[in-house]
């Protein structure tokens, strides 16, 4: 029986280490948010950008990447019947608290509720009118590693298909077509490619082309060297 409780007990143990080991890993690597995180990181930025300038905003300016506008403008914001960035924006501008981090906009449940046929609370004497891409955003954690999807005919960035490259902000994808004309296209994941592509590839405007051409009326081959404009 002795030998029984104390191999219980050791075996009890090493799960336990195990459990913590596990739980400050998820500490380290998940924070508590309201809501979805992007139109809170946001909020956070504006509520952050309003401390620091010490007074209540009267115009704000929010740029974002085209990402983040993706996937935040059509996103429920929690304590409001509204959805996207431009109530998050105004939120994280009167009730926001950058030390809450995601949970940003944690006091929004302290203003008062009214009934519905009341106006309600009035955050802002200003209009949001709409919410624009101004300029897109630019990494410094480095690039984004882009995939094309022969099958599909779409770029990913989950790895699926041929790997064409890292990424940065105003690089672009190269599509030669069978007939010899070519064009550029973005890598944002809603370009559209079409089934006849010859090659696919990230463009290098510094690289050279080394094209043979052959004539069959004057049984002549030509060469040319270029850049691809």
């Amino acid at each position: 029986m002795k030998i029984f409780t104390f191999a219980a007990s050791k075996q009890s143990l090493m799960n336990q280490v195990e459990r913590e080991r596990i739980i400050d890993l998820v500490k380290q690597e998940v924070v508590p948010a309201i809501g979805c995180t992007e139109p809170m990181a946001v909020a956070l930025a504006v509520a952050k950008s309003k401390e620091v300038l010490g007074e209540r905003p009267q115009q704000i300016e929010v740029w974002l990447s085209a990402n983040m506008l993706k996937n935040a403008m059509g996103v429920g914001i929690p304590g409001t019947n509204m959805v996207g960035l431009p109530i998050a924006i105004a939120l994280g501008a009167i009730v926001g608290k950058s030390e809450y981090k995601l949970e940003v906009l944690k006091d929004l449940s302290e203003l008062a509720v009214k009934s519905r046929t009341a106006r309600g609370n009035v955050l802002t004497k200003f209009d949001v009118k709409n919410i624009t891409l101004s300029k897109k955003g630019h990494s410094t954690l480095g690039g984004r590693k882009v995939w094309f999807d022969a099958d599909v005919l779409r770029v990913n960035y989950d790895e699926h298909g041929m790997y064409l490259g890292e990424f940065w902000d105003e690089d672009r994808i190269l599509v030669i077509n069978p007939d010899g004309t070519y064009y550029t296209t973005s890598f944002d994941l809603t370009a559209h490619f079409e089934d006849n592509i010859l090659r696919i590839e990230k463009w290098d405007p510094e690289k050279v082309w080394s094209l043979i051409q052959w004539n069959a009326e004057l049984k002549y081959y030509y060469g040319k060297r270029l850049k691809l404009d």
